[in-house]
């Protein structure tokens, strides 16, 4: 067949592929130039990219592919290899536009098929300047980056809630870049590009710490980083800087208040029977299993999303408070300031790619969680020592004020700010979230 002209990259995409069928492919879809295919090779990371379109292999070269060769992105869907592209390097001579992949529909005849990148991978909003993937152990993390003007004098990591996405801090990345940070900005496991591994234990918060330590590693390596989070992102930052202290210059937390280690568990259900948390039972509809199946049309989860945001009926009426989601009024409700227009097709189209099994499924590793920290828990707990800001929203239903009440004894640096708002706060009111933020910082810069 006739192939099209390099510099592009060729992805192989299963994981029995001869390498006398690959190479003969090869030679065919380049008119017999090899060279010039095998220069677009078949590479697994970014160091392994061609840098140049020139001598790549010694002369008289015939077959580079050995026998034993094993392709990095077998079993991989054609979007990551397009998020592989769009990551790339610019001193990386891969053509973005267009990429090549063998795939198990693939024929002899018809071996080298052509997917134009883009219209798998979609630009990237502002305030972000990229969108990235990390492989971590079994998982893609998909990540969002926006940088300052100039040379980063440092680098925060921002992690989400639910039901969140990396633009729900829409209104504090132009804040850390003012300030000349670059801001990273994941989205969660489970959540839209990110894997959605089917076992529970993958969403403990010990094991969501190590694969955030593990994407820290790759891509700030050696550096200390300001943490922040809202919502679980908050549940799983105190968590994360529990488990790795030493890669944080300071944490803040919006919303979502500490709780220390347990020796004894008690489940939830049980908690709130007894009146220790009567604004949780939403929590216990959310970490119901069979609540997956009802979310999962298009429209279903745009309702959802609205609920969220507290979004009302005509009349009034809410679909979701603190006993969780009202499926009769959940069509009728109208979105709000909080989430609407561009940004609200975006998150139902984000949601849409892996459904709400693994957003929920942080809800479901209570246990899980308990026995992870039960080790720190019999050895007195935790006291942070870097500088933490908490910002407590007076009028969040969910997270109300009580729960907060002596958190300050495990900290030895502890700032607290109450604003004006509710849940939502970063979005609700974000001059005033910026201001004690900025406020903070300037403390320790």
């Amino acid at each position: 067949m006739t192939g099209p002209i390099p510099p592009y990259a060729l992805f192989v995409l299963v994981d029995d592929i001869n390498a006398n069928y690959l190479n003969d492919a090869l030679t065919r879809a380049y008119k017999g130039n090899f060279e010039a295919a095998w220069e677009q090779h078949l590479v697994g990371s970014y160091e392994d990219a061609p840098k140049k379109l020139e001598n790549a292999y010694p002369e008289g070269t015939k077959t580079p592919i050995d026998v034993d060769f094993r392709s990095p992105f077998a079993g991989k869907p054609p979007e990551e290899c397009a998020l592989w592209l769009q990551n790339a390097p610019e001193d990386v001579a891969l053509n973005r536009e267009y990429f090549l992949f063998i795939d198990q529909f693939s024929k002899e005849d018809d071996t080298i098929q052509i997917c134009r990148a883009d219209q798998s991978v979609p630009s990237v909003p502002a305030p972000f300047n990229s969108s990235h993937s990390v492989i971590i152990g079994e998982n893609t993390y998909h990540y969002l980056r926006a940088r300052p003007s100039g040379e980063p004098k440092g680098s925060v990591l921002l992690l989400h809630g639910f039901p969140d996405l990396p633009y729900g801090w829409r209104y504090q990345v132009p804040l850390f870049t003012s300030l000349g940070y670059q801001v990273i900005v994941p989205e969660m496991l489970g959540y839209g590009q990110t894997s959605s591994p089917s076992e529970l234990d993958a969403f403990s918060l010990k094991h969501m710490s190590d694969d955030l330590a593990a994407l820290l590693d790759q891509i700030l390596p050696d550096e200390q980083v300001i943490l922040g989070g809202h919502d679980w992102g908050a549940g799983l930052l105190w968590r994360f800087a529990m488990y790795y202290p030493q890669l944080f210059k300071g944490i803040f937390a919006l919303t979502y208040p500490y709780f220390p280690p347990l020796t004894e568990y008690v489940d939830l259900a049980d908690e709130i029977k007894d009146g220790k948390f009567p604004t949780f039972k939403y929590q216990l509809q959310l970490r119901d299993q069979s609540l997956d199946r009802h979310l999962l049309s298009e429209e279903v989860i745009r309702q959802m999303l609205i609920a969220t945001r507290g979004g009302l009926t005509p009349d009034g009426k809410v679909g979701f408070n603190t006993e969780g989601l009202n499926f009769e009024n959940l069509p009728s409700l109208q979105a709000n300031a909080l989430l609407n227009g561009t940004y609200l097709d975006l998150f139902v189209s984000e949601y849409q790619i892996k459904g709400l099994r693994g957003p929920l499924s942080w809800y479901r590793t209570e246990k899980i969680n308990f026995e992870d920290e039960l080790p720190l828990a019999q050895a007195g707990g935790h006291r942070f020592t870097m500088p933490t800001l908490f910002v407590h929203a007076l009028k969040d239903i969910y997270l109300v004020s009580s729960l907060s009440e002596g958190m300050e004894k495990y900290f030895d640096k502890l700032t607290r700010v109450d604003v004006d708002t509710e849940h939502w706060t970063m979005i609700d009111d974000p001059t005033a979230v910026n201001k004690a933020i900025q406020s903070w910082i300037e403390t320790f810069e």
